[in-house]
């Protein structure tokens, strides 16, 4: 997401879809773009950063996770060539454990149960992913979303015009990315050459 994308969400209007839950809105919109999005492999991307999860249910807990890349002590049970100490904050509480990215774009977690995830879609303002296995069966959501909130946050101000930060808002972002990437991008890398070539034929015609 860049200043292109971000003139697209401010100058155009879309009919954006209605969703009954989070879930239903994340498995319509995901593998339209989880192609344009980054691997677990790609640390730079989520490392070192701040994220605020997402939930359906409301925002009573504030719950912030942080993913550092100092290396892991040497009892830890996560390989320390691809993992690294992790951080949870409950309204303040704080929790400690592991993580790490292990081969087939999966994603570990020690905290303190080890829990292991499948990529969902990941950039540098979202980080989701799903917990491996049948969860919706279980009874559990299937998506986790972290989020960068500010940037989410101004992306649904340019999108609905409201601060307002809600699972359907941050489902209009994804669904304005989607549009983006897969028609928006498209029709500009072929307008441009087209209109260059155009103008040159203009430009002949004229001389």
């Amino acid at each position: 997401m860049n200043l292109l994308f971000e003139f697209f969400c401010r100058f155009f209007t879309l009919k954006l879809p209605v969703y009954e839950s989070m879930d239903e809105g994340l498995d319509d919109i995901l593998p339209h773009i989880i192609n344009y999005g980054e691997d677990f492999q790609e640390v730079e991307y989520y490392t070192q950063k701040k994220w605020f999860e997402l939930k359906e249910s409301g925002y009573e807990n504030e719950i912030l996770h942080i993913f550092n890349p100092q290396p892991l002590p040497e009892q830890s049970s996560i390989s320390r060539s691809t993992g690294s100490d992790y951080v949870k904050i409950v309204n303040g509480s704080v929790s400690t454990g592991a993580w790490a990215y292990l081969p087939g774009n999966k994603f570990a977690l020690v905290s303190p149960n080890y829990e292991l995830h499948d990529m969902g879609f990941m950039n540098a303002n979202f980080f989701i992913i799903t917990k491996h296995g049948d969860q919706v069966r279980r009874g559990n959501k299937k998506y986790k979303v972290l989020i960068q909130k500010s940037k989410v946050t101004e992306y649904i101000r340019l999108i609905t015009n409201t601060e307002e930060l809600s699972w359907e808002g941050m489902l209009a972002v994804l669904y304005y990315y989607q549009i983006y990437q897969t028609r928006f991008v498209p029709t500009l890398i072929f307008a441009i050459p087209l209109t260059i070539f155009i103008t040159y034929l203009i430009a002949l015609e004229l001389r």
